[in-house]
């Protein structure tokens, strides 16, 4: 047990990829440098292409916010943090 743990429950919210990360990286106020080193892509505003390709277009830039969509208002009500 972990100094300052009260029990061995233990409460791990994931969301997210991280190549696709990376993409959406591209949409924020001040994105990152596109390069990847990957065998499918070599730019990561590929993955913007992707998902407006299937998804419609998105805006740019987005708030800080914006990628968390649901999973924002998910980790709010379901309050995996503790406090």
């Amino acid at each position: 047990m972990v100094d300052g743990m009260t029990s061995g429950l233990v409460t791990l919210f994931l969301c997210g990829d991280v190549m696709l990360g990376r993409g959406v990286d591209q949409v924020l106020p001040h994105p990152g440098d596109p390069g990847l080193r990957e065998g499918y892509a070599c730019d990561a505003r590929a993955y913007i292409r992707l998902a407006e390709r299937a998804h419609g277009l998105i805006p740019r830039p987005v708030s800080f916010s914006w990628p968390w969509g649901d999973a924002q208002k998910c980790s709010i009500t379901w309050h995996p943090m503790p406090g």
